[in-house]
């Protein structure tokens, strides 16, 4: 189908639509832990130690007996569903009448000749 949409409109005027990857707790520590300058085997040790679910407070952890940094559990939690990267949806695509990059913001995929919109299937649906 992909090949089909470059194939008949062109990279100009067909893109594939962006998916946002958000912050899950896992991730947010072990990126919070990187930039505080963190072994990354520590931050394992920390994920482990927290387990599943949402993370809790310092307050919390203290509480628990949890020995995760105060600073890394408050930046972690901030985080959480704050937008990480873009992914390609894996179904979205547009077909524009002008230049996609007229219309919306676009970036190089991964994928040699391929384009995606800077925005979201939600967004995407919203511009109609």
């Amino acid at each position: 189908m992909i090949q089909y949409v470059y194939g008949t409109y062109g990279r100009r005027h067909a893109a594939l639509v962006a998916t946002v990857i958000s912050y899950q707790q896992r991730l947010a520590i072990r990126d919070v832990a990187r930039a505080l300058g963190h072994d990354a085997g520590q931050a394992d040790s920390w994920i482990q130690q927290l387990g599943r679910g949402p993370l809790p407070t310092p307050e919390q952890a203290a509480a628990d007996g949890i020995e995760v940094p105060e600073l890394v559990l408050e930046l972690a939690g901030e985080l959480q569903a704050a937008p990480r990267h873009l992914g390609i949806h894996p179904g979205g695509m547009v077909i524009t009448d002008r230049p996609v990059s007229e219309v919306v913001p676009v970036e190089r995929a991964a994928m040699t000749d391929r384009t995606v919109v800077q925005w979201d299937k939600d967004d995407c649906a919203a511009c109609r």
